[in-house]
C-alpha cells in the first residue's frame, strides 16, 4: 500500500524531475495521507496492524518536522477518535460491575435474604395447604374459640358481681326478718366468702420473654429497665430451658427479681433460611403458662416504651402486629405478614399439643426455608387473629422516624432488628436508641 500511495502523492503532485520519495508535501497528498491514515485507523482498531503506514511512507524521511505534526494531528488523533466510543463504554461497563460488587458485598444479606423470600413465595405460596389453617382439616382446640373476656373489663365485671352478691345478701336478711341473727350472720358470711372467691380469681397477666443463651442478656437487660419504667405493675418473666443459661445469667436474673419459668425443650427443626431461627420453637412452650390468663410475649430485643396495658383488653386469643420492610425503598414501609416479635396470647396446654402434631406430621409447615415458628404462627392463626397496630410493634430501621412512626403514632414497642439491636446500650444516631435506658441495669 505504501507503494501505491507513493505514487498517487507523485502523480498529484505535477513534479516528475524528482523520485516520488523526495517529493515534497502538498495539500492533495497530505489529503490523500489522511486518508490513509483513516484506513490505518480501522486496522489498529480491529488490531490488524503492528505498525503505522506512515512509516512506509519515503517522502517522511526528508520532511521529518511536517511529518510529525501531521502523524500527530491526523494519524493519532483519528485513530483515538476511532477507538473513543469503545473506550467510554468499557469504562461505563466496568464502572458498572464495579458498583454492582461493592453494592452487592454491601447488602449481602439483605441480597441473600430477599432472594431467599422470592425462592420462598414461590415454594410455599404454590400449595393451597400452606395459605392459612383450615379449620375443617385442622379442627383447633375448644379453648381457641372460648368466648374472650377482656382481663381488665372482667375487673370492672368482678367488682359488679361482688355489689351485687352484697346486695342480694342485704335483700335476704331484710326480707327473712324472722330468721334468727346466727342465719343472718350466716348469709352475711356465705356473701362475703363469695365476693372474696371472687376477687382470688381475678385474671393475671405478664409479659414473657425467652433466653437461649448467655449472649442475650444484655438486650434482656434494657426489656427489663423499659418495662419497669413504663409498666411498672405489670410482671416479667422469663422462659428458659435448664442448662441453656449460666450460673452467672441465672444469678443476675434473680437479682432482678424475675419471674423464672423453666420449660421443656422442644424439637429444633432445622431452618436453612437463618439456623439459629430453630431455637425459636421454645414460643410455643409460652401457652403452656396456664399460671396466666394472658400473656405478652416478646422477643428478648425489644424494649417496652408505653403503656401496654390495652392490649390485655383484647378479646381474641391472638393477636401480632405486621412484619415491615423498606428494602429497595427507604421512604416507603411495606406491611407484610406477622412479625413473631411480638404476640398476644391467652395460654391453653391443648392448643401448644396440637401445634406440635401438626409439626410431626407436615414436614412442610416446619418453614425450613423461611422463618420457622414465626411462618407456623401466621399459618396457624390466620384466620382467627387480631392485627395489633404498628406501635406495639415498631421495628426500629424500618418504621421508626425520629420519635414516632411511619403512621405518625408513638411506639410502645420497639423492636431492635438487624444491625440496631443495642448489645452495648444505647448509641446516639441509631434509630429507636434514643428509647432506651443510659445504662443496663
Amino acid at each position: 500500500m505504501g507503494h501505491r500511495l507513493s505514487n498517487s502523492i507523485s502523480s498529484e503532485s505535477g513534479d516528475d524531475e524528482l523520485p516520488a520519495h523526495r517529493q515534497p508535501l502538498t495539500q492533495a497528498s497530505l489529503v490523500n495521507r489522511r486518508n490513509a491514515s483513516k484506513d490505518c485507523c480501522a486496522d489498529a482498531a480491529n488490531g490488524n496492524l503492528s505498525k503505522l503506514y506512515y512509516d512506509e511512507l519515503p517522502s517522511y524521511r526528508y520532511n521529518a518536522d511536517e511529518y510529525q505534526k501531521h502523524k500527530a494531528t491526523s494519524g493519532i488523533c483519528s485513530c483515538l477518535s476511532a477507538l473513543r466510543p469503545l473506550s467510554c463504554r468499557s469504562i461505563f461497563t466496568a464502572f458498572m460491575i464495579v458498583a454492582t460488587v461493592v453494592a452487592a458485598f454491601t447488602h449481602t444479606r439483605q441480597v441473600k435474604r430477599h432472594f431467599q423470600n422470592s425462592i420462598r413465595k414461590v415454594y410455599y405460596n404454590l400449595d393451597p395447604l400452606m395459605l392459612g389453617r383450615d379449620d375443617t382439616r385442622f379442627p383447633a382446640p375448644l379453648c381457641m374459640y372460648e368466648p374472650q373476656q377482656p382481663t381488665f373489663n372482667r375487673r370492672t365485671l368482678y367488682q359488679d358481681d361482688i355489689d351485687n352478691a352484697a346486695a342480694a345478701a342485704a335483700a335476704t336478711v331484710e326480707n327473712e326478718s324472722n330468721l334468727e341473727d346466727g342465719n343472718a350472720k350466716a348469709y352475711e358470711t356465705t356473701a362475703m366468702n363469695n365476693s372474696n372467691n371472687i376477687q382470688q380469681s381475678a385474671p393475671k397477666v405478664a409479659v414473657v420473654t425467652y433466653l437461649r443463651d448467655d449472649n442475650y442478656l444484655p438486650l434482656f437487660q434494657q426489656l427489663t429497665c423499659t418495662l419497669k419504667a413504663s409498666n411498672p405493675n405489670i410482671d416479667l418473666a422469663l422462659m428458659y430451658v435448664p442448662g441453656d443459661l449460666g450460673d452467672n445469667v441465672m444469678n443476675e436474673l434473680k437479682l432482678h427479681n424475675t419471674t423464672l419459668l423453666p420449660v421443656p425443650p422442644v424439637t429444633e427443626y432445622t431452618n436453612y433460611y437463618e439456623p439459629r431461627y430453630a431455637r425459636n420453637w421454645l414460643k410455643l412452650r409460652a401457652w403452656s403458662l396456664i399460671q396466666y390468663d394472658a400473656v405478652l410475649l416478646v422477643d428478648s430485643d425489644v424494649a417496652i416504651v408505653g403503656d401496654i396495658s390495652p392490649l390485655f383488653t383484647l378479646p381474641t386469643s391472638f393477636a401480632a402486629a405486621p412484619d415491615q420492610s423498606r428494602w429497595l425503598n427507604r421512604f416507603k414501609t411495606r406491611l407484610e405478614k406477622f412479625n413473631g416479635g411480638v404476640l398476644l396470647l391467652r395460654p391453653c396446654p391443648a392448643v401448644e399439643q396440637h401445634m406440635l402434631q401438626i409439626l410431626e406430621a407436615y414436614p412442610k409447615l416446619r418453614f425450613t426455608f423461611g422463618t420457622a415458628e414465626q411462618d407456623f404462627l401466621t399459618w396457624y392463626f390466620r384466620y382467627v387473629s387480631m392485627t395489633l397496630p404498628l406501635e406495639y410493634n415498631a421495628q426500629a430501621s424500618q418504621s421508626l422516624i425520629g420519635n414516632v412512626t411511619v403512621g405518625g403514632m408513638r411506639p410502645r414497642i420497639i423492636h431492635y432488628t438487624e444491625h440496631t439491636k443495642p448489645w452495648k446500650g444505647p448509641v446516639p444516631g441509631v434509630p429507636g436508641h434514643q428509647y432506651l435506658c443510659p445504662r443496663t441495669v
